[in-house]
Formats: C-alpha cells, structure tokens, sequence
C-alpha cells in the first residue's frame, strides 16, 4: 500500500487544521479584549458588570485616570497574553513587546507610560479599532487556511481512488487487458486531479497564497505545494505500476 501521498497531505492537513484552531483562538482573544476595554469607564472606573463573568478584571469599585490604563494593561494579559500559543508562536512574553508588535510603537508607549495630556477615552477608542483590524486580519487568513485543508482533504479522498486502482494493476489479479484498463483509467483520474488541483492554485491571489503557504508548512518537512507533491508521487507509482505490467506482459511471450 502507497502511503506516500497520504503521509504527506495527512500532514499538510493537520498543519492547516492546527493554523485554524490557533487563528480562532487569537480572534475570541481579541474579541474579550475589546470588550473589556470598551467596559472601562474612561475617568478610570468601570462599568458595571455581572460579578460571575470570568473576564470581569477586579470586583471593587476602581477610579482614577491611572487606574484606566493599568486596567487596559491587565485587560492585554488576561486575554492577548492569555491564549496558550502565544509567547510560542509570537515569541512576545511581556504586554509592551506584544503590543508594538501586534500594533505599533507609538500606541504601546501610549498604554505603558502615559503622559500626563494622553486621554484614557482616546487611547480606548484606538485600541478597540486596532484589535478589529487584527480581528479581521485573523479572519481573512483563517478563512484561506481553512479553504486550503478542504482542497486537500478533497484531493486525498480523490488520490485514495486512484491508489485503489493502482493497487489492482499490482496485485496480478485479473486479465492483462483489464489491469491495462485499470491504469489508464487511474491515469485519467491523476490527470483531471491536476487540472482541478492547479486550478485552484491558479485562483489564488499568489503573494497571499506564498505568504500563507510559507507560514503553515516553511518550518515543517511539508512541501510548500503538498497538493502538487503527493499527486507526482502518486504518478511516479503508477507509471511503476505499468512497467511492472508491460514487463510481465512481455514475458508472456517468451
């Protein structure tokens, strides 16, 4: 049994499947930090809030300008800094490193060491915006991901029919006329599973894609183009497959 093509996809599969797993983390993570940022009171209090609801920051009353801004930092550490991959994947430990990465130099300074002119409410507003754009950013990556591992698993439920068939024209069962049909049959199949396969990479906008496939499989033994792998793989068996069966053909003759 050929398990190259499947090893490969299988793998290329879980990568995608993990990316998005991580991906929706990030947005439920930036989700909950905008609201508690939207929760604060820009004098420095907070809005009232039901005691039981686990991202509620502190239960006694807060006030005070300076109090704000500690609650926006806190706020980044218990959701932000909170999801379980983070520090590995963005190798960013501390809310200072995190957000001029995530957002800028300027607004990180804003949150840590704000001047004595710097407004709670403004510096609420610019944080809701920015965490919505890395919301949708999220998102749209999210959704390539998650297109990208259903062509795949399209194409090795696709490439399992085609192993069967070569399975047959190596297993010496059957005449020699219908293994011959077999792999032309199997022969066909790779070739329409190409076209489909480039056509859909085709679709795909190229810098985007190269950006997305090199973030999910550059630091893994996967191929950028998993897809295009495993059916030249599968294509290299079944062209064995018909030497195999030419040679034994011929041999019959002698």
């Amino acid at each position: 049994m050929c398990t190259l093509h499947t090893t490969i996809l299988a793998n290329a599969q879980a990568l995608a499947k993990s990316e998005e797993q991580q991906l929706s983390a990030e947005i439920v993570a930036f989700e909950r930090f905008v609201r508690l940022v939207r929760d604060l009171d820009s004098t420095g209090g907070r809005s009232p809030v039901d005691r039981r609801h686990p991202l509620a920051i502190r239960t006694g009353p807060v006030t005070g300008r300076d109090t704000c801004f500690r609650e926006i930092r806190s706020a980044y550490r218990r959701t932000i800094l909170a999801v379980p991959h983070w520090k590995e994947a963005y190798g960013e430990p501390t809310v200072a490193e995190s957000l001029a990465n995530e957002f800028s130099r300027e607004l990180a300074e804003l949150v840590l060491n704000p001047g004595p002119q710097s407004e709670p409410h403004l510096l609420q507003s610019r944080l809701v915006e920015e965490s919505q754009r890395s919301i949708e950013v999220r998102e749209r990556t999210r959704a390539r991901v998650r297109e990208e591992r259903k062509e795949l698993q399209r194409l090795d439920a696709a490439l399992d029919s085609v192993r069967e068939l070569i399975d047959k024209v190596q297993s010496y069962r059957g005449s020699d006329t219908e293994r011959l049909s077999q792999a032309r049959d199997a022969q066909a199949r790779l070739e329409h599973l190409l076209e489909t396969h480039q056509s859909y990479l085709n679709r795909q906008p190229r810098r985007c894609y190269e950006t997305l496939v090199m973030s999910l499989y550059a630091n893994h033994e996967v191929n950028q183009y998993p897809g295009l792998v495993a059916i030249a793989r599968t294509l290299d068996r079944l062209q064995q497959a018909e030497v195999d069966l030419w040679t034994e053909y011929s041999d019959s003759f002698h």
